[in-house]
């Protein structure tokens, strides 16, 4: 099954007609009301035959973070997209985000277009067209400029008559619905196989969950969801962030000019406060949000500035390491962790195991942190294929598995997979041939690019003698593997390391028969002043 790799993961190419809508703004309360108040069947129904679910958004909770990170698959930290506007620290401006050259990393929308699949991003908002099209052959129009759309710049011209009325108001619940009607289009007309729609918040921040025009345009959202879903797309429905009331209760505005409050107590000039939130759409985004940055001009000492608030913190800081039984503090536990002790590992280099063993602790294990090593695994397959894992540490938070992966529905059983979890920041991952009934012989082998804590390295799968995948990290675990898991042989007893691409579930017991499994390790190249 084709797929694309994008940021450090994998992604199946879609084999139907897929849509991603980016419901902006659409707190859970909006969909609890609907739900409640039977405004919106389609989702409701997804329910029954599909998923619905809540989870948290990137912070800062704005428009450009979160929809960044729907495209490339990534935080904040990775794509840089950390909000709609920012302060430019080399220059001293202040800088508002209307295209992608803030962005850092490539995009799942170009990447599926590259590998050959007919897409389109359309936006509401014309700064998130050019922010999130980078790098995109295919289709990218947004609703607000729809007007101005050519061949040329868009993939596409004629919006308006396309979609059957004129570019909507800015400032309109039209706004989004013409980008949904535009997907309609384009679905019917075959012009693309995903589409990413991302609407405008406009209407959540006017009405609440409840109100007659909030019902209103969900209702219309609803019915075009079930519109895309009866051409025959498979649609998954995500909001960017939720919506919060920034009034108090007699409907007066919650303001705090925090940068005037800091000025009062610092002096004025003191510090710079930065609103993410600012962007062109200003009459629904006047609120400027609840989330600021905070720049510090120059140098304060607080402590002495505030030595009241510095005692208070001091004292509470006691009072709790106490209660918790922390005291006394104590700054030694990396070197007391790196301290030499007695081991039954300690200066081994071959490792070799049969059949299956688990439950293994770090200091028992074969350690391949900081250093080159090769694993070899003899393997026997019974008729029909097999799954599972071959041998593993670690899990969720960091660790290795080398494994015949579980497949979905069937399809991609048994392939043979190295994956290498780097803190739950990077996967990378080595694939083989899926393999046939019989006996067969699969290695790993990895050489630093050390001496050094942490370097990465090369890794080569082989399988039967013959290279089958080659893939670098620039960076490896150093030191230890997360404390509360372990080395396991022919399943996994703790938590798994796959987190979408390969996903299992535990003990995910290998079904075929380990003849023999063997560790070659070359000595640490961790220097003095690594662990000094």
């Amino acid at each position: 099954m084709a797929n694309v790799e994008v940021n450090g993961r994998r992604y199946r190419l879609p084999e139907r007609p897929t849509v991603v809508v980016c419901f902006d703004g659409c707190d859970p309360e909006y969909i609890r009301r609907g739900f409640a108040d039977g405004i919106l069947p389609t989702i409701a129904r997804l329910r029954e035959m599909g998923f619905v679910g809540e989870a948290l958004a990137v912070v800062p909770t704005f428009t450009n973070p979160n929809n960044a990170s729907i495209v490339t698959g990534v935080p904040p930290a990775v794509h840089g997209i950390s909000g709609n506007y920012y302060l430019d620290r080399a220059t001293g401006e202040e800088r508002m985000i209307t295209d992608a050259a803030m962005l850092r990393c490539g995009t799942i929308l170009a990447a599926v277009a590259g590998a050959g699949v007919t897409t389109a991003a359309v936006t509401a908002k014309d700064k998130l067209r050019l922010m999130l099209a980078r790098g995109l052959d295919g289709i990218a129009f947004s609703s607000e400029k729809a007007d101005r759309a050519t061949l040329a710049d868009n993939g596409i011209d004629d919006v308006e008559a396309m979609v059957g009325r004129a570019k909507p108001d800015q400032y309109s619940a039209d706004l989004s619905l013409f980008v949904l009607d535009a997907g309609i289009r384009l679905l019917e007309r075959g012009a693309a196989t995903l589409l990413y729609l991302s609407l405008s918040d406009f209407v959540q921040h006017a009405h609440a969950p409840g109100a007659p025009e909030a019902d209103a345009f969900n209702r219309a959202v609803d019915a075009r969801i079930g519109q895309l879903m009866a051409l025959g797309a498979t649609v998954g429905v995500v909001a960017d962030h939720g919506m919060n009331d920034k009034c108090r209760s007699g409907g007066t505005p919650n303001v705090v000019f925090l940068e005037e409050e800091l000025a009062q107590r610092f002096g004025e000039g003191a510090v710079r406060v930065i609103c993410p939130i600012t962007d062109p759409f200003v009459r629904h985004h006047g609120a400027l949000g609840s989330f600021v940055r905070v720049y510090m001009r120059e140098a304060n000492d607080l402590a002495a500035t505030m030595p009241d608030k510095l005692k208070e913190m001091q004292d509470l800081f006691y009072a709790e390491a106490k209660k918790h039984d922390v005291l006394p503090l104590d700054n030694s536990t990396l070197a007391r962790f790196l301290t030499p002790r007695p081991s039954l590992t300690a200066g081994r280099t071959v490792f070799t195991y049969s059949g299956e063993l688990s439950g293994v602790p770090d200091s028992a294990a074969p350690n391949i942190l900081d250093k080159s090593y090769t694993i070899t695994a003899e393997v026997t397959i019974p008729d029909g294929g097999a799954e599972g894992m071959i041998v593993t540490e670690g899990g969720r938070f960091g660790g290795y598995g080398l494994f015949l992966s579980k497949g979905d529905f069937g399809i991609g059983r048994g392939k043979v997979v190295f994956l290498y979890n780097l803190l739950d920041l990077k996967r990378t991952t080595w694939e083989g041939p899926e393999l046939s009934p019989g006996k067969h012989t699969i290695v790993f082998d990895f050489k630093s690019d050390g001496p050094g804590l942490g370097k990465g390295g090369t890794g080569v799968l082989s399988v039967d003698g013959k290279e089958v995948a080659r893939n670098a990290m620039e960076h490896t675990i150093p030191i230890t593997f997360p404390e509360d898991e372990t080395f396991d042989i022919g399943q996994d007893t703790r938590t798994p390391l796959a987190l979408i691409e390969y996903r299992y579930d535990v003990p995910f017991t290998f079904t075929g028969t380990i003849n023999k499994l063997t560790f070659n390790l070359e000595p640490e190249q961790d220097t003095k002043a690594d662990r000094k």
